[in-house]
């Protein structure tokens, strides 16, 4: 009976977990804020990672160029018609980060309060796979656990 019920406290606490270490943090990346100044902004960002420039729906896109420390230009991409919402940010330009020390200049906006949200890009293959993959580890041990409670109840009822 108690590996029953560990089985179904696995299968509650595990999805959990996995959920709370990987599908959470992709939504909550270490973000940092440019102001929209036409000053450059030194950043520190993940190494070797795909970084976006994401803007609030009603500013538009914020022309935005970047630099690595050596001060070469790096190559923007455009991202037309982006799906990639985080919160009320979306992605419109991404760029590969290097070393991880950039300089980001974004031109003049609208209004003051205009600025451009630097964070590593969401990984989809990890949202995916840590949503179905708990999903499918949660209902297993469930499985396992109600069965095996049953077949010892069942044992005992005899």
């Amino acid at each position: 009976m108690w590996f029953g019920v560990a089985a179904v406290v696995v299968a509650i606490v595990v999805p959990i977990v996995v959920l709370l270490t990987i599908v959470v943090p992709q939504f909550g990346a270490e973000a940092q804020y440019v102001p929209a100044d036409r000053a450059p902004h030194e950043l520190t960002v993940p190494s070797n990672s795909r970084i976006g420039l994401f803007t609030v729906d009603r500013t538009g896109p914020i022309p935005c160029s970047v630099t690595d420390s050596s001060g070469a230009q790096v190559p923007v991409e455009w991202m037309e018609n982006s799906s990639v919402t985080v919160n009320e940010w979306t992605a419109t330009r991404t760029f590969d980060s290097g070393d991880g020390r950039i300089v980001v200049t974004c031109a003049d906006a609208v209004s003051a309060e205009d600025r451009v949200r630097v964070a590593e890009m969401p990984d989809a293959g990890l949202l995916v796979g840590g949503i179905l993959g708990s999903i499918a580890f949660g209902l297993v041990f469930l499985a396992v656990g109600i069965v095996l409670i049953i077949v010892t109840l069942v044992r005992r009822a005899r």
